[in-house]
């Protein structure tokens, strides 16, 4: 067998891979934010606010298109940021959008005026919460552990402004035995 050595790699050579790798690596990174800020991203629940609908440690991915050309509707989970609590990230549930009345009374959710089946509910918190209107552009958002969940119930939280709802969460994926979907 005859081997030719290799003869070694200019500068220019280098140079000229350097670039191109490094082309390569602005346009992934550039792909991977232009889909995890307006199509979707993987989400870690952390925390017991939305069990039994999700539970700690399950990932999630969350779409933010939805938002992008529509509103967020009643019922819809979502992920969103509260005031004054800078950039961390909270799993609730939309149940009053703009006009809608919302009211809690027994542990018992109404919505204008209509007692609300939630069969996604385990454990219920027995408490009061008058009638209150949700306000133009903003959201009334609740854990489904309503036991252990600060949301718009909570004076600190209260309603959400619209651009605090970043995206809907659309499935489970991980544990792969927990994976599903999330109405």
């Amino acid at each position: 067998m005859i081997v030719t050595p290799k003869k070694p790699k200019s500068k220019r050579d280098i140079a000229h891979e350097a670039r191109s790798f490094l082309r390569g690596a602005i346009i992934a990174l550039g792909i991977a934010l232009f889909v995890t800020t307006l199509i979707a991203q993987p989400v870690r629940v952390e925390g017991s606010s939305m069990m039994n609908s999700l539970k700690d440690k399950d990932l999630m991915i969350v779409t933010k298109f939805d938002y992008l050309l529509g509103e967020p509707e009643r019922f819809d989970v979502v992920i969103c940021r509260y005031p004054g609590r800078g950039a961390t990230n909270f799993v609730k549930r939309i149940v009053g959008v703009p006009g809608d009345t919302v009211a809690m009374y027994s542990g018992m959710l109404f919505v204008n005026g209509e007692l609300v089946e939630e069969e996604y509910i385990e454990y219920r918190a027995d408490y009061f919460m008058e009638e209150i209107t949700v306000e133009e552009g903003h959201y009334f958002v609740l854990g489904d552990n309503r036991c252990n969940s600060s949301d718009s119930h909570l004076s600190s939280i209260g309603q959400l402004a619209r651009d605090q709802i970043l995206g809907r969460v659309r499935m489970v994926v991980w544990p792969l035995s927990e994976a599903r979907s999330i109405r």
